[in-house]
């Protein structure tokens, strides 16, 4: 079906081939506002009458192993006429005068945006729900149906989990607050901003804590892993390994260095990487949980 209303009284959700002959869904489908963006900001939910969004995701199917969600989408194009007028098809006494519901109206969304992509270009990302409660995912593909409506296969974006609980009594009092404010940073990027921005963060927390550590916070990440490692009789430590870990990463994500020596851009899967390794490191050094 092409077409999409929802009562905004019942909240029942009818389908039909055209914007005026409607039958009731049953069960109703799971309907959630979608949003795509290209850049690592949040764009504004829009509105296409009362509090309705404009652009829904219906979800066709939904597997909680594999993080796969199958679905389509559907946009109004009816602004200025919302709540639209449906006669019920599916009523027994249907007629030219079979009762009517109003109903806030959708159309199947041919995501022409999309369509118009190089096939070498990267999809955009997709946002689901409602503030403050966004899940974020990665179109996997899209595929056209018989009705011509693209049927969207999302993954979730990697969880990158959380940080552990910080104790800042244990934390050295003159990197307290800058450090707790690094670390708050690093978790409001997990899983909002682009993996190069995560890294970015982890890197940003790492170097308040190892320049404190050798005494100069002006210092580079990799240089005040070194000067510790030099001065430290116990030899090498996992924590310096796994802090030199995101300053290369942080170093692969200049597009100098890509161009340079061929490197690909920084992954979800890189993203991960970094986070754990600074839960690694603030675990290890006994200021958290």
């Amino acid at each position: 079906m092409n077409f999409l209303g929802i009562c905004e009284t019942t909240g029942l959700v009818y389908e039909g081939p055209s914007n005026s002959r409607a039958q009731k869904v049953h069960p109703a489908p799971l309907l959630t506002p979608i949003r795509f963006t290209n850049d690592a900001g949040i764009p504004e939910l829009k509105t296409a009458y009362s509090d309705f969004p404009a652009t829904i995701f219906q979800e066709d199917s939904f597997d909680a192993v594999t993080r796969i969600r199958r679905g389509r989408v559907f946009t109004s194009q009816f602004i200025n006429s919302q709540p639209f007028r449906w006669h019920l098809i599916d009523h027994p006494l249907l007629s030219p005068t079979s009762p009517e519901v109003h109903l806030v109206t959708y159309q199947h969304d041919l995501l022409p945006s999309i369509a118009k992509l190089p096939s070498s270009a990267h999809h955009p990302r997709v946002i689901l729900g409602r503030d403050p409660f966004l899940t974020f995912w990665k179109i996997v593909s899209i595929e056209g149906s018989v009705s011509n409506t693209p049927i969207l296969t999302l993954k979730a974006l990697l969880s990158l989990g959380e940080l552990p609980e910080i104790n800042p009594e244990k934390l050295p009092n003159i990197i307290r607050k800058p450090l707790v404010d690094a670390l708050e940073k690093v978790d409001a990027s997990i899983n909002r901003l682009t993996p190069t921005e995560v890294i970015d963060r982890c890197r940003d927390a790492l170097s308040i804590l190892f320049g404190h550590a050798c005494g100069d916070r002006g210092k580079d990440l990799m240089s005040a892993i070194n000067t510790l490692v030099s001065l430290d009789d116990r030899g090498e430590d996992l924590q310096y390994n796994a802090s030199r870990i995101i300053a290369r990463l942080h170093s692969r994500a200049k597009p100098t260095e890509q161009a340079s020596r061929g490197l690909r851009e920084p992954s979800e899967e890189d993203a991960h990487l970094s986070v754990r390794c600074l839960w690694f490191v603030l675990v290890e050094r006994g200021w958290a949980n």
